[in-house]
């Protein structure tokens, strides 16, 4: 008799062995298969591996309509569960001379592949949008890799900025730079769109919000949409803060620390982004105000007194000097994050909750691997 049967755990009631796979990370759940009879069964239930699964959506801010969940099979949401989990733990092989190449490849075949100016991959990795000289379009990767790709929809004009998944109303949210609707060519305004790629052949891209931009056009550095919120960083080194859903902005002069082209993250109320020198600056974001009118500008935004910034400086790895190249270009992402950044509005329980591993990777460069 195992030790786990000796405790009787072959006769807890069903309902109490499910709360306990429903607290456990999905590789903790395969684990429980090698201890009792009990806990195997339980462990390939499927209401087990759906929860797992929106959990995992929930804690990383991935679209949940990723994943078909009614038309995958058992083993599908099992291994999409686990996979992301899987895959981080290649990054924490130490063996010396370790390369981390991909099990497989395979080509999208796109028309047109040299007029490809940026790509968006939303988080979960099915829909991805493509920026084809003034044309943004939508496609469809399919969750597993034997998936046909099609494309779902276009617009024609405007640059994409910003995409975000939206957890409130579902969807994607979008942040395009158009031509304003003021009709002046020289004038330039921020869009935010929405399309909901469920809907398959039939989404659409709905326009939520306009915000005109006082800064001379192809000033905008970076942008970010955090739920119902946008973030820009650039003009004459100012950051400017918008929720388009409550009519509420602000605006700081980020003290010489202007947001570069890479991409800024969000981490609660806190700003992390590269400035354009070896290093990152974290800045908290103030509270909002209230702004009127038909269509906003930023030039109506209220300025706000923000001096929260701290300096995260970037060591070479070979020579431990802050003052190289190795960083001028350089991309932000994290590995993991609580639950709290995506069910308490961003509001954190104890400074604990904010600890996080920031992933940094130098782009363009011939220096060594991060």
């Amino acid at each position: 008799m195992s030790r786990f049967n000796a405790f009787g755990s072959d006769h807890l009631p069903n309902d109490v062995v499910m709360q306990l796979m429903h607290q456990l990370d999905p590789l903790d759940i395969v684990s429980m298969r090698m201890t009792c009879r009990t806990m195997n069964i339980a462990s390939h239930a499927r209401i087990v591996w759906i929860c797992a699964l929106s959990r995992l959506c929930e804690m990383q801010g991935i679209m949940e309509d990723t994943f078909p969940i009614d038309d995958m099979s058992d083993r599908e949401l099992e291994h999409a569960a686990t996979a992301p989990y899987k895959f981080l733990g290649l990054f924490g092989d130490k063996r010396e001379g370790y390369d981390l190449r991909p099990a497989s490849m395979w080509t999208l075949g796109f028309p047109g592949p040299s007029s490809i100016a940026e790509v968006f991959l939303v988080p979960g990795g099915r829909f991805l949008f493509l920026q084809e000289n003034q044309m943004i379009s939508l496609w469809d990767l399919g969750y597993c890799a034997n998936s046909l790709v099609e494309k779902l929809s276009e617009m024609m004009g405007g640059y994409l900025r910003a995409i975000g998944p939206n957890q409130t109303v579902g969807g994607i949210m979008l942040a395009v730079a158009q031509t304003s609707s003021t009709g002046n060519p020289q004038d330039e305004s921020l869009y935010i769109y929405h399309i909901d790629p469920i809907q398959g052949t039939a989404a659409q891209f709905k326009k939520e919000g306009e915000l005109e931009v006082d800064w001379p056009r192809n000033m905008i550095d970076s942008v970010h949409i955090d739920g119902d919120t946008v973030i820009i960083g650039g003009g004459l080194d100012t950051l400017v803060v918008w929720n388009w859903v409550e009519s509420k902005g602000c605006k700081w002069f980020s003290g010489g620390y202007r947001c570069a082209t890479s991409k800024m993250m969000v981490l609660g109320d806190t700003i992390v982004a590269h400035n354009g020198y070896p290093g990152l600056f974290a800045i908290s974001i103030p509270p909002m105000k209230e702004i009127s009118g038909s269509v906003l500008s930023m030039a109506s935004f209220p300025i706000v007194p923000n001096e929260s910034i701290a300096v995260i400086a970037l060591e070479d790895p070979m020579s431990g000097s802050t003052h190289g190249d190795l960083w001028n270009d350089c991309e932000v992402t994290i590995t993991s994050e609580p639950a709290s950044w995506r069910t308490s509005k961003g509001q954190f329980r104890s400074t604990a909750e904010m600890l996080q591993y920031l992933c940094v990777l130098p782009m363009g460069t011939s220096g060594p691997n991060p």
